[in-house]
């Protein structure tokens, strides 16, 4: 079983934890970098960059594309790493955020002008909720909290999350915890498999990693479309390319990095490198040009990722604005993500 009242049996008799923390495949550095960066006499000038008078783009190209009456499948990307995915009559929203900022405090990681165009009300209904790990900037308590006002048929997070989404108001028996490499048949066809990542949890100081995160896939009796979620480089990549043998579609972060938190967040090389051991064909880069959660220019994930991929011919990138549709292989519209052509439209950011 995999409800709520298993959860604490469940961690401690999984390979993904070790004593209730949740273990990396591939340990993560115990944070060195970031504590040596925090060391330096430049924090305060570094704080105050990222979350007192950030840099911000003067606007967010985006579109409120109406998303309640649009037919055949197509995927539509609300910022940052949220999506809405509609597959075979199904509604499928990750990590979504509909608020004013990612994090616990109203003045740290303001959205940047233009990139929130959708409010909750906006949205069809939704049948599954799937979040990828805690973060503030991934799972969303006002968020939740609206969402449980509907009639979600099944939330599905990694193990140890499901207490949140019951705390704001998800109904227990429509919450579903995974642990690494498990799945669960979403509908005839449809199935949704819980993958590995390379990252940490919290959102307190005394909570860090006592729940897991995790990578999703979702495959149909024709596609396959991958989420990462947050996460460093790591060869679970490959291990992932290798299982499934290609991919369709792969939405993968691309932005946040640091040389001082290298193996939490990819940076652009990196992206392409686990777009291409996944053998995806198409890559839609995510976690960018919402929130500044880095010092990199807020240009340079989209711009350094557009210099590797644009001559690549067994991989295409998609780069669709906040809010454009983006109609699916079994569309019924007369383009589909196979002939779509996307804007440099990060250029005009600045860097």
């Amino acid at each position: 079983m995999r409800d709520l009242k298993n959860t604490q049996r469940r961690i401690q008799n999984s390979p993904s934890f070790k004593n209730g923390i949740a273990q990396n495949r591939e340990p993560i550095p115990r944070f060195r970098q970031i504590e040596s960066a925090y060391k330096k006499p430049s924090i305060a000038k570094t704080l105050f960059e990222l979350f007192v008078l950030p840099n911000h783009p003067k606007n967010i190209p985006s579109i409120k594309s109406c998303l309640k009456n649009i037919q055949g499948d197509y995927f539509v990307w609300l910022g940052h790493s949220s999506c809405l995915l509609h597959i075979k009559n199904l509604f499928f929203l990750i990590d979504p955020l509909f608020k004013e900022n990612g994090s616990p405090f109203a003045w740290i990681n303001v959205p940047f002008k233009g990139s929130t165009p959708f409010s909750l009300s906006d949205l069809p209904p939704i049948t599954h909720l799937i979040i990828t790990h805690n973060h503030y900037d991934h799972l969303s308590k006002y968020t939740i909290k609206a969402l449980s006002q509907q009639q979600i048929q099944q939330a599905i997070v990694p193990l140890g999350i499901g207490k949140y989404l019951k705390s704001w108001g998800i109904p227990e028996k429509n919450i579903i915890e995974l642990d690494w490499e498990e799945s669960i048949c979403i509908a005839e066809n449809i199935e949704l498999f819980c993958l590995t990542a390379r990252h940490f949890s919290g959102r307190k100081l005394v909570d860090m990693n006592k729940t897991l995160w995790a990578s999703f896939l979702l495959q149909t009796n024709k596609r396959k479309i991958y989420f990462s979620g947050d996460g460093g480089y790591g060869v679970h990549f490959k291990s992932i390319g290798e299982r499934f043998k290609h991919i369709d579609l792969a939405f993968i972060e691309n932005g946040q990095y640091s040389k001082d938190w290298p193996f939490a967040h990819m940076f652009p090389h990196q992206t392409f490198q686990a777009a291409k051991d996944l053998n995806a064909k198409f890559l839609m880069p995510i976690h960018n040009s919402k929130y500044k959660l880095s010092l990199h220019n807020p240009n340079e994930p989209l711009s350094e990722l557009y210099k590797l991929l644009h001559k690549e011919q067994s991989l295409k990138l998609i780069t669709p604005i906040i809010g454009q549709v983006v109609p699916l292989w079994d569309s019924q519209s007369a383009e589909n993500i196979e002939s779509m052509q996307f804007d440099t439209w990060w250029e005009q950011l600045g860097g």
